[in-house]
């Protein structure tokens, strides 16, 4: 981002990330790292370290923002939903897999094991695993791995199901949940953070998010204010060089502290 830039001073631009699920918003540090974006630019990206260093499977235009871009990431997050072809005696009364179905706009990846499909539902975002077995028409079964993660897991074909269930075939509604304290954190850290990349002061960065007045009546040396901007900046920073990765697994909801604080 140039010095000279403005964009990242209007607060509307960021509302976005008020509706990103925890894999949307480690797409949003990891982007802004720069020594990500330095492998993009030296087309370090072919080094079969990458993925490995980055957590990604395939290398992702850092210009794009969550709403365009899915990484696949590795290892497998909890939420990714597993399908397997079954012909068990049980699979005789499930109902059977049709990509069709599922809502949503939707991409299809192979990564050289198996499809990975996701399906994008106003601000929802469903991902599944699609094993080579699994066909059209035939019955299908979920995966889930054994472990601690297994409830969150199988929470996840459960949100899968559900929206099965309330999808209409010709036009499908998302209700998106009220964004939550969390989530306004992670608003704020990212537009600080590109406030710093273009060069502002943390003054400038408590301004563009605060509001200019709230600066003037309350910004001095030891102010509550200015420890929050502080606090913003270091916690995008600690997600942005690697901690973004936390985001990935299904406690991603601690990745910034707990709300209660």
């Amino acid at each position: 981002m140039e010095s000279s830039s403005r964009a990242w001073c209007a607060v509307a631009a960021y509302l976005y990330v008020l509706h990103l699920d925890s894999l949307s918003l480690a797409w949003e540090y990891l982007r802004r790292n720069p020594l990500y974006l330095a492998d993009c630019r030296s087309h370090a990206h072919d080094d079969p370290s990458f993925t490995n260093r980055w957590g990604i499977v395939f290398p992702e235009n850092p210009s794009c923002d969550a709403f365009t871009v899915q990484p696949v990431w590795y290892p497998d997050p909890d939420t990714l939903v597993r399908i397997w072809a079954d012909e068990s005696d049980a699979s005789l009364a499930a109902k059977p897999f049709s990509l069709w179905a599922i809502p949503g706009r939707k991409s299809l990846l192979h990564d050289g094991r198996r499809l990975l499909l996701t399906a994008v539902l106003g601000t929802r975002v469903l991902r599944l695993s699609i094993a080579g077995s699994v066909s059209n028409g035939r019955s299908f079964a979920f995966v889930i791995p054994s472990g601690p993660r297994a409830k969150v897991s199988w929470q996840e074909v459960q949100n899968y199901l559900a929206v099965l269930r309330t999808a209409d075939p010709g036009t499908v509604y998302v209700r998106a949940s009220p964004p939550g304290r969390l989530g306004s954190l992670h608003m704020r850290a990212l537009q600080a953070l590109d406030g710093r990349t273009a060069g502002a002061s943390q003054r400038d960065i408590a301004a563009a998010i605060f509001g200019e007045a709230r600066v003037r009546e309350h910004w001095h040396a030891d102010s509550q204010l200015r420890a929050q901007v502080r606090h913003l900046l270091r916690r995008g920073e600690a997600l942005m060089r690697g901690e973004y990765r936390a985001l990935i697994t299904a406690s991603a909801a601690c990745a910034y502290g707990d709300e209660r604080r």
